[in-house]
């Protein structure tokens, strides 16, 4: 489009970018030709939604509003066109639209951004594929965070020459014990109960609801709890409470029986939980360790 004697509040128009039936442009202070803004333009001579740049520096100002012209060009053709192909070169994203093609320009920090983020996101996406079958959410925030963390390491490693000969899948097996011990297991479900009848939950490891803890102790090692004494260990009992150990940190507290899913199947137990059963058990003198009771 012909930009000549197009001004708009003081501003000359010095460039346009028409994407998607919609036109953006730049604009350059007559007064002070340090000053650029950029605008969508609606029929023409409508400019609307002014995006000013006007700091010290005349250069840095044009280089600002030459990437918000292409930052609000790209923004028009994915809101439009959500599902067209994107096509990334080594210099440039390129859209194309109904056979024609629109190029947006990148600087070589762009690039790398762009480069580096795209890498850390399929590997964040093998990371998370590969650790889901150990009983492992690749989803909750602290999870993500690790992972992340992990994905970072194996680029970094990459990067310094560390990991050219080394698969995914291999780097994991060998990194997975520095990191696993800061991934949170899922949060145990019903599907770990022990169904067998049970009259007393004396001595027996029990499974917390999970809204029965603290939003910030709400992770799978909090839920295993063994259970002691109290008149909530019995069933039938009308009393409440059932007093015993966490599994994890052997802390001694209350809990009420209406706190728990039910008995939970040892056989589920992790390693450590194991241990602290032996020895929670050990210290309560308990005879047999191997088979608890469940009548």
């Amino acid at each position: 489009m012909n930009n000549k004697n197009r001004t708009v509040a003081g501003y000359k128009i010095i460039k346009s970018l028409t994407v998607a039936n919609a036109e953006y442009v730049i604009g350059q202070n007559e007064n002070n030709p340090e000053f650029y803004a950029t605008w969508r333009v609606f029929d023409h001579d409508n400019f609307q939604w002014g995006a000013y740049f006007t700091g010290k520096d005349g250069t840095q100002n044009l280089l600002a509003a030459e990437k918000s012209l292409c930052q609000r060009a790209l923004t028009e053709v994915n809101n439009n066109y959500p599902k067209e192909e994107i096509e990334f070169t080594t210099s440039a994203i390129f859209r194309t639209l109904f056979g024609e093609r629109h190029r947006f320009g990148l600087t070589q920090g762009e690039m790398y951004m762009i480069h580096h983020a795209v890498e850390q996101y399929n590997i964040i996406a093998s990371i998370s594929e590969k650790i889901a079958d150990r009983n492992i959410d690749p989803f909750s925030e602290n999870n993500a965070k690790v992972i992340a963390e992990i994905a970072n390491k194996f680029i970094s490693d990459f990067n310094r020459g560390l990991g050219h000969d080394v698969a995914l899948e291999e780097y994991i097996t060998e990194h997975i014990a520095e990191f696993e011990k800061d991934l949170a297991p899922k949060l145990y479900d019903m599907s770990y109960l022990d169904t067998s009848p049970c009259s007393d939950y004396t001595g027996m490891v029990m499974l917390l609801r999970p809204d029965a803890l603290s939003e910030e102790y709400r992770e799978s090692k909090y839920q295993l709890f063994l259970a002691e004494g109290g008149f909530g260990c019995n069933p039938e009992s009308s009393g409440r409470a059932v007093i015993g150990h966490f599994l994890f940190d052997k802390e001694d507290t209350r809990m009420n029986r209406e706190d728990f899913f039910g008995v939970f199947d040892e056989r589920y137990l992790p390693e450590w939980a194991k241990e602290n059963l032996a020895e929670l058990r050990g210290d309560n003198n308990s005879e047999d360790n191997d088979s608890p009771d469940m009548n």
